[in-house]
């Protein structure tokens, strides 16, 4: 059976969930085929299709990873496994066989060989080559690791007969970078606010910021990562900024050497030779968002929002929506929420399970009440005693009620009769207006977002 014009090697990049991958040329022996995941062998696998022209199928038992390269190759192994007696009989059926294994061999050394393009050169066809040798003669290819050292070799060998040059100028400022460090703490000590600053240097030069860079007084200097690219952190007490000085003949090197970021700020007070940079350090503090804050303002500042039950959009407000979600209501239900609204309203702790305000949900309302009371009330008693009626003598009964008079030496004296020790109802008024709340003053209450 002839041998069809196939390439013998094919390449997939993974997905991390397909197991099969297909080969479209024929493998006479499994011994021949080849799988590779990311130029690595593996065995992990099963094949189907050894022998069929058009070729088979690699079943991996688990899916390669994700953009991972699965490289199938058909390399026939060159050897010659029959042997021709001498004046024996020749099957064509062998002799097919091994002619077979040698136009495969032939294919392969084809696909994998390096061709020469029009112009004459050979084309790689964008493949790589590995495990070449450091360059001997002028002629010879290099390597990425062998191009960088040597760039970076010269690089420092220049850069280091600049700084020997300049080694005695920088030798003889030093003393008075020290004087004007010295005076500069002092006056930052003064100020009495503690901070840090982190100073980067791109340098190739190894420890040339830390040599460079003199402190003394209460401005401390902490070298975290010596050597090239060294970094150095300021210890220092100040409240607006600090002064470094660079006494230099090399116009603005100090300020391109100081690399600052996030809250320390840059600011050249004499650019050119000897410069003078000033450092200016920020403290910030991150407030959270869904935290209400009250202000003596009727409107909201910057970054918050009135906390005043408005629908606001998910996606402009969506680091808030992400904290309060539709605790508070859900808007429209797809494109807005409900901030809480606090207009008017006194904030009591939320009981969290404690059992002084059970059955409240984070963010719920209560109606205005007062608790449960009575009131007692009573008159002073008396005690037993009559009421006098005037009357001229005499005395009289009539039904059940009962008076008389009794008579002494200045004439007669009406009176009642008894009803004993008793008391008498009262009636208390009403007092107060249309709620129950303590003395207070009205703030805006506000959510960050």
């Amino acid at each position: 059976m002839p041998v069809l014009q196939q390439t013998p090697v094919i390449s997939y990049t993974a997905n991390g969930s397909v197991t099969s991958f297909s080969f479209p040329f024929q493998v006479l022996d499994l011994d021949d085929l080849n799988v590779y995941i990311d130029s690595a062998p593996t065995t992990n696998y099963s094949v189907d299709g050894i022998g069929e022209a058009s070729g088979g199928v690699v079943n991996f038992e688990l899916p390669p990873a994700n953009g991972s390269v699965v490289r199938i190759a058909r390399i026939v192994i060159p050897k010659r496994t029959t042997d021709y007696v001498e004046g024996g009989y020749v099957q064509a059926e062998t002799l097919d066989a091994d002619f077979d294994r040698l136009v495969m061999m032939v294919q392969y050394l084809d696909a994998v060989s390096l061709k020469e393009n029009s112009g004459g050169a050979l084309d790689i066809e964008s493949r790589r080559l590995v495990n070449v040798s450091d360059p001997i003669g002028p002629q010879d290819a290099v390597t990425k690791i062998w191009t960088e050292t040597s760039a970076a070799s010269s690089v420092a060998q220049a850069i280091t007969q600049a700084n020997a040059a300049a080694a005695s100028a920088i030798e003889a400022a030093n003393s008075a970078i020290e004087a004007a460090a010295s005076a500069q703490a002092a006056e930052n000590s003064a100020n009495g606010v503690s901070g840090f600053i982190k100073i980067t240097s791109n340098d190739d030069t190894a420890n040339n910021l830390d040599t460079k860079l003199v402190v003394t007084g209460s401005l401390t200097k902490t070298v975290l990562d010596s050597g090239n690219d060294e970094k150095l952190q300021l210890s220092f007490v100040e409240s607006n900024n600090l002064k470094v000085s660079e006494t230099d003949t090399t116009a603005d090197k100090l300020n391109n050497k100081l690399v600052v970021s996030g809250s320390l700020t840059k600011t050249t007070l004499n650019a050119g030779a000897n410069e003078q940079i000033q450092l200016s350090y920020t403290e910030t503090v991150e407030v959270p968002v869904g935290i209400v804050s009250y202000f003596a303002t009727s409107t909201a500042p910057a970054g918050y929002l009135k906390a005043n039950g408005a629908l606001v959009s998910r996606t402009t407000y969506a680091a808030l929506f992400a904290v309060i979600g539709t605790t508070y209501g859900a808007g429209d239900g797809s494109t807005t929420f409900k901030l809480p609204d606090l207009r008017g309203e006194f904030i009591r702790g939320w009981d969290d399970a404690r059992g002084v305000d059970t059955g409240r949900a984070i963010g719920s309302a209560q109606t205005d009440q007062n608790k449960s009371h009575t009131h007692t009330g009573s008159a002073a008693s008396a005690g037993a005693h009559t009421h006098t009626i005037p009357k001229s003598g005499g005395g009289e009964s009539s039904g059940a009620s009962t008076w008389g008079y009794a008579e002494n030496t200045y004439g007669a004296q009406p009176y009642t009769g008894s009803s004993g020790a008793h008391t008498h109802t009262l009636s208390i008024n009403a007092d107060g207006g249309t709620e129950a709340r303590p003395r207070n003053v009205a703030l805006l209450a506000c959510i960050k977002y």
